[in-house]
């Protein structure tokens, strides 16, 4: 990397090559890893075969987003050792809780069960930015409509930046406001080159942060038999083709909605366009499952990564996985023993039927699941207030 040299320093025809990494170059983060990774390792961590921002020596768990690690131990007085040594190489300032991490409130509520995640200060940064402090509150983050891409509608009239909004509630949507996700995600797809209409849109996201600013992710382990995977997957068929042009191919994109639980407390979700066209349904939800299925089988690999030092085998970590699926065709699909191709599916192909060795084998069971006790629904449309408040509930606790 090469830069100018500083004013008042220049000389004719000179530059300045860095010989190491500089705050704010693309380059940083991944140097940052690579020199946290060797340290680490040098100490006898290993890194996780699931995921490379967690490493783990069999006493004590780093787990880092960019240059903020949390420790995990059944022990204080190992982590006060290993931060000790650290100290020695990197510059730490070390915080007693997880209190404001990434951004988040993290707090435990007096029955000892319950832990809430909240974000109350970034929803007021957005609010802010958005000039809507004073604005009347919505009861749902979007219209029942979806949003197309109206290449004839009015540009863009408000002053503040699209992108920086969408982006804030992007990473709101992420941590603890799943509720927003398919909402925020309908508005990021344009923002390349935003409308009026699309302004509006994120204004009416705003409008229902702003009703339930104090509301967050309420989490409340249940673990009477055991503590258990479950995913929720659904899809929503061909919902943009009212929406788009007809001549787009977008327009007839399904939406995958994803919703990963582990003990009952939702820990991956996810709302977005399928890659390629279903046409069916029962191809659109398959797609679901089997997008789904991915991000089950790697929770499900580092979660038995992890259970003997964080002593899961205690609480029953069940071997057996629930995935829960709204369309019977797309169950039957996945759970037939018969031959993989039929005449209407023999064109999802090996890229969607390699979960299926994992239900053979018994680690992973789907099952039906009724349509309003579906808690992925919320990441593929919004609906009306009380069927959105609904699934709200199952999903979020409130």
């Amino acid at each position: 990397v090469y830069v100018e040299l500083p004013r008042e320093f220049e000389r004719k025809h000179m530059v300045l090559e860095l010989q190491q990494s500089v705050y704010g170059l693309k380059q940083s983060p991944l140097n940052f890893y690579r020199h946290l990774r060797q340290g680490l390792e040098s100490r006898g961590f290993t890194k996780s075969a699931h995921d490379d921002c967690l490493f783990n020596n069999g006493e004590v768990i780093v787990l880092f987003w960019v240059d903020d690690c949390i420790f995990y131990s059944n022990t204080n007085s190992a982590i006060d050792k290993l931060i000790d040594n650290l100290k020695e190489e990197f510059l730490l300032e070390k915080e007693e809780d997880m209190a404001g991490f990434l951004g988040l409130d993290i707090r435990h509520l007096k029955d000892g069960k319950t832990i809430t995640l909240t974000q109350v200060g970034l929803i007021n940064r957005i609010l802010k930015a958005c000039g809507m402090e004073d604005s009347n509150p919505k009861s749902t983050p979007a219209e029942i409509t979806p949003i197309g891409k109206d290449l004839d509608g009015d540009p863009c009239k408000e002053k503040w930046d699209y992108r920086s909004i969408v982006g804030m509630m992007l990473y709101l949507a992420g941590t603890s406001r799943p509720d927003i996700s398919y909402s925020v995600h309908q508005c990021a797809r344009f923002s390349h080159s935003p409308k009026h209409s699309h302004e509006i849109a994120v204004k009416h996201i705003a409008r229902c942060l702003k009703g339930t600013r104090d509301k967050g992710l309420i989490m409340k382990p249940n673990m009477v038999n055991n503590l258990q995977f479950n995913l929720y997957a659904d899809a929503d068929f061909a919902g943009l083709f009212a929406s788009e042009d007809k001549l787009d191919p977008i327009c007839a994109k399904s939406r995958t909605g994803i919703l990963l639980t582990l003990g009952n407390v939702p820990i991956f979700w996810s709302s977005k366009l399928q890659t390629e066209i279903s046409m069916s349904t029962l191809e659109a939800e398959y797609i679901a499952l089997s997008s789904g299925m991915r991000e089950l089988v790697a929770a499900r690999g580092l979660m038995f990564e992890l259970s003997k030092q964080m002593k899961f085998d205690q609480i029953k970590l069940s071997n057996v996985s629930k995935a829960w699926e709204d369309n019977t065709g797309a169950q039957n699909l996945a759970n037939s023993k018969g031959p993989l191709m039929t005449s209407r599916t023999k064109h999802i192909g090996i890229k969607y039927h390699w979960f299926r060795s994992k239900i053979i084998d018994g680690e992973i069971e789907i099952e039906r699941i009724t349509t309003d006790l579906q808690k992925a629904d919320i990441f593929t449309k919004c609906s009306s207030k009380g069927d959105f408040e609904a699934k709200r509930k199952l999903v979020m606790g409130w």
